[in-house]
């Protein structure tokens, strides 16, 4: 059990404003460049993590503390951003948002290539891609996430490189691991 989570989400389910701003803190910066690397725009971005934490502070009753909050915020996220996408059919690749969206202190031709690739992924496989390599979670915390096997994560990410190298015309064995630092947006 995350106990301490459990007691930040027992303030915010009964309406301690310091808790949820403590919470929003912590997490904003992080959900709107998840949301920007998932092929939203950044004003997409802000709100999608907006409606996240209203929906976190309606749902967060229905935390139980088996994983961090962290991941479950994620995982609200996630359902956020599919709805998002099915409604307005938003599931397109991060091309017209470089350069808008996301900006590195050295994005070269080969960093546009990649994140232009990673944005024509499908959404489950760009989503594990995304929540692994560029936010950091482990297969086990995406798997909590997406309520998926670890199995399947794991081969959404081998998936994910596949297409990525085809996609680069690549022949190194792996890409790198390094994650890009992003400036706020």
């Amino acid at each position: 059990m995350y106990q301490d989570d459990l007691t930040l989400a027992a303030k915010i389910a009964i309406g301690d404003e310091a808790a949820a701003r403590r919470l929003v803190g912590e997490h904003h910066q992080g959900l709107q460049r998840f949301f920007v690397a998932l092929g939203n725009s950044p004003d997409d971005a802000a709100d999608l993590a907006q409606t996240t934490f209203i929906r976190v502070q309606l749902k967060v009753g229905s935390y139980r503390g088996e994983a961090p909050l962290k991941t479950w915020l994620y995982r609200v996220a996630l359902r956020e951003h599919s709805t998002r996408a099915r409604r307005r059919r938003l599931n397109a690749p991060l091309d017209a948002l470089l350069g808008k969206a996301i900006t590195t202190p050295a994005l070269d031709s080969a960093g546009i290539a990649v994140w232009q690739a990673i944005g024509r992924l499908s959404l489950p496989i760009r989503s594990a891609f995304v929540l692994h390599e560029i936010v950091g979670f482990s297969t086990i915390e995406i798997s909590e996430m997406l309520d998926t096997p670890v199995g399947t994560i794991t081969s959404r990410l081998s998936i994910a490189r596949k297409r990525l190298r085809k996609l680069l015309d690549d022949k190194t064995e792996e890409l790198p691991h390094e994650k890009p630092q992003f400036e706020s947006t």
